[in-house]
């Protein structure tokens, strides 16, 4: 799973693994309004789990992992400032967050201190500094079983408790 706009316009997909192992990758179909794009990877990789974001808490630690200005491989920390927050699509389905976001983190996941998803990073505000925002696990989850039952004709993740 990444954001719809790093693959935009894409003719090839790859994806570079921690052992440095390039992987092709292929579009199963995306959600432009939420920015969500469904990726296929061949092998065998261990999923990362997703947490419920109606119990996610203002001040909970959180690690944004990404690619920031080409830096492979990168880890930030930060705190969940705020919830439900409003993104540049109108819908209110945003975290929070002062971990720095740059371009390069968007796509990548935002994690619990126990390495579960609670988001997607996906943007950061423009005129200040380490105000990111990423969007809440539960809608990653909705859209991409929207995607995987229209392409694939059934639902790939379960919602957590």
């Amino acid at each position: 799973v990444t954001n719809a706009h790093v693959i935009d316009g894409a003719t090839t997909i790859t994806a570079i693994t921690a052992d440095n192992q390039n992987h092709d990758v292929n579009l199963i179909g995306y959600n432009s309004d939420i920015d969500i794009a469904l990726l296929k990877i061949s092998g065998n990789f261990q999923p990362l789990g997703f947490v419920n974001s109606d119990k996610l808490l203002v001040g909970e630690r959180v690690i944004a992992v990404g690619n920031p200005l080409g830096l492979s491989f990168s880890v930030t920390q930060g705190i969940i400032s705020a919830l439900n927050r409003t993104g540049t699509n109108g819908l209110p389905y945003y975290i929070q967050t002062d971990a720095p976001l740059n371009p390069g983190n968007s796509g990548s996941p935002l994690l619990d201190l126990s390495g579960k998803v609670v988001g997607i990073n996906n943007f950061k505000a423009r005129s200040a500094e380490n105000i990111g925002f990423a969007l809440e696990s539960n809608y990653i989850i909705q859209a991409v079983n929207q995607i995987s039952q229209q392409k694939l004709g059934k639902v790939l993740l379960q919602q957590p408790a």
